[in-house]
């Protein structure tokens, strides 16, 4: 059974990543990121709220 103090250690961290959202640009260079959410003191939450990567690398119409 998990008494209170227990069950409140378990909620500190961090929450797991969200969904990716939409890319930046349509063509080209473009960024997407996804956050997470830090329970309790932010001493539990080492790292990156945010997480970024690269996206949508085709080349534009008329780039050369």
């Amino acid at each position: 059974m998990i008494n209170i103090f227990q069950l409140g250690l378990l909620l500190l961290g961090w929450s797991i990543w969200g969904a990716w959202g939409e890319c930046s640009q349509s063509c080209g260079h473009g960024v997407m990121s996804r956050r997470r959410m830090c329970y309790g003191n932010t001493s539990f939450c080492v790292g990156n709220k945010t997480m970024q990567e690269n996206c949508s690398m085709q080349s534009c119409t008329g780039d050369l």
